[in-house]
């Protein structure tokens, strides 16, 4: 009885190896055939759209889009000077219908202690924005000067 059980368990845990090997291939093969283009294309599109009805969005939309786009600010308290890394989150969630590896993950947010057991996020860098304080009269004035990635 214990050797069958063994026998099951170690059949299991094959099993489970080749369904992963199988969905990776399965991924790997639905991004080659993707035409990088035109989903260039239909990001800058959406991107576009989303750009064009922000100020009509809610505020929590706003902030989850800003969380999704915003990969990192650093402020230097000293000089105000502030750098804002802007980056392009690739996956399903984020835009829909475009052709992506298959992802389940927890919400950016979360203090959950098993993050590290979901899949890793995947973001393009889009590059950074550096802004210079200057002292002004009455509004806060900065120069923003975008740099590459």
């Amino acid at each position: 009885m214990n050797d069958a059980r063994e026998e099951l368990d170690r059949l299991k845990i094959e099993r489970r190896t080749l369904d992963e090997q199988i969905a990776a291939a399965e991924g790997a093969k639905a991004l080659q055939s993707v035409d990088p283009i035109a989903t260039a294309d239909a990001i800058v599109a959406k991107l576009r759209a989303m750009a064009a009805n922000v100020h009509e969005m809610p505020k929590f939309a706003v902030r989850q889009l800003l969380a999704s786009v915003v990969g990192r600010v650093v402020v230097d308290m000293v000089t105000k000077a502030v750098e804002v890394q802007i980056m392009l989150p690739i996956g399903e969630n984020f835009f829909g219908d475009l052709p992506a590896a298959k992802s389940m993950r927890l919400v950016g947010n979360s203090g959950a202690s098993t993050s590290y057991e979901t899949h890793p996020m995947m973001t393009i860098s889009l590059g950074s924005i550096d802004c210079q304080f200057h002292k002004a009269a009455n509004p806060i004035c900065y120069n923003c000067r975008r740099s590459a990635a």
